[in-house]
Parts: structure tokens; sequence; C-alpha cells
């Protein structure tokens, strides 16, 4: 009985072919999301959650421009094109701290190469950002948004790739060279 097993699972590999280890998703054109407020990474526990587990105080990476006092609401949307580098993004930053009023913020997007140029396997490059990609100055209305087209790219040197996946990791939004609003869920645990 466990042979007949055994040729049945070969019999419908040879028939119906085995899947490649390397199948890539055939559909992935769009990715939108949510911006939240950037918070400095706990490297040193300073004090404890109420349930006893190590933790730090929490310090904003941006202490200047965040959402406003009400809450603020940010959102972004990538949409690729087939056999172009090219996405457009959108993004939008609306409700902000009247302090962010007349600052530029500029987005970058993090990516991670994958494709057949390791002699005809795949291999990934380590994952870097594209650099800024847009600006928007934040108006009276404590508003920002742009919509550039971008070109992805690898970064230099050599040579731009042919067949690779770009996989698009998130996009963040500094002012200057600081971290204002990341990629993110914000979870509300009761």
């Amino acid at each position: 009985m466990h042979a007949l097993a055994i040729l049945a699972v070969i019999t419908s590999m040879i028939v119906l072919g085995a899947a490649p280890a390397d199948a890539m998703a055939l559909k992935a054109k769009k990715l939108g999301g949510s911006f939240v407020t950037a918070y400095e990474e706990c490297t040193t526990p300073d004090t404890v959650t109420d349930t006893g587990i190590p933790a730090c105080t929490a310090v904003r990476s941006d202490p200047v421009c965040g959402f406003g006092p009400g809450g603020g609401v940010g959102k972004f949307k990538l949409i690729s094109k087939p056999n172009v580098r090219d996405v457009k993004l959108k993004a939008k930053l609306k409700d902000l701290d009247p302090a962010c009023q007349g600052e530029t913020l500029s987005f970058a997007i993090s990516q991670r190469l994958t494709g057949a140029e390791c002699a005809g396997s795949l291999c990934t490059l380590e994952d870097f950002a594209t650099g800024r990609v847009a600006e928007c100055v934040v108006d009276a209305k404590n508003r920002c948004k742009a919509a550039p087209i971008v070109s992805l790219f690898l970064p230099p040197p050599g040579p731009q790739p042919t067949g690779e996946v770009s996989l698009i990791e998130g996009v963040q939004v500094f002012r200057g060279n600081t971290l204002t609003f990341d990629t993110g869920v914000l979870l509300l645990i009761p």
C-alpha cells in the first residue's frame, strides 16, 4: 500500500509537473499602506511594561514633525506596470502637527532585488533604499502630497539586470535626514 502511494505521487509529479522551487507570484502589481509615527528602536531597556516585560521609554524619531494632536492620516500606494521599471507613487499625509508647516518631507522606497543574475541562478542583493524619490512641502492646512513616477534601479556600480523581481518592502518619510514616518499597521490591543 505504501509503495502504491509513493508511485501515485511520482506519477502525478511527472504528469502535472513539479512546481519549481523558485516560482514567483504571477500578479503583485499594487502595494498600499499607511504611514505611522516612527519611533527609535529599544536597545537598552530603562522601564518595564505593566506585565513586567523590559521596555524603553518611547522616543519619537522626529521630535519636531509628526501627526497633529487629534491624530493624523498618512497613506501611500505604489502601482507597477508590466515590463517597465517605473512605479507610480501616490502618497499623502494630512492633519500633521502645526510644527510641520513649511517643512519639506521626502519619500524613500526600500527594496530587495532577486533575479537570475548569478550564473543563471536566482540570487538576492542586499536590501537598499532608492534614495529620495519625491518631496512635498507641508502646507498651511498641515497636508503634504506627492505623486511621482519612480524608476527602480540597482545601487551603483553595475549594469541594470534583466528579469529581476523587485520586492518593495516599504515607503519611508524623512524630514531632512530624520525618519519621521514609516510604513506600518496600527494595532489597538484592548
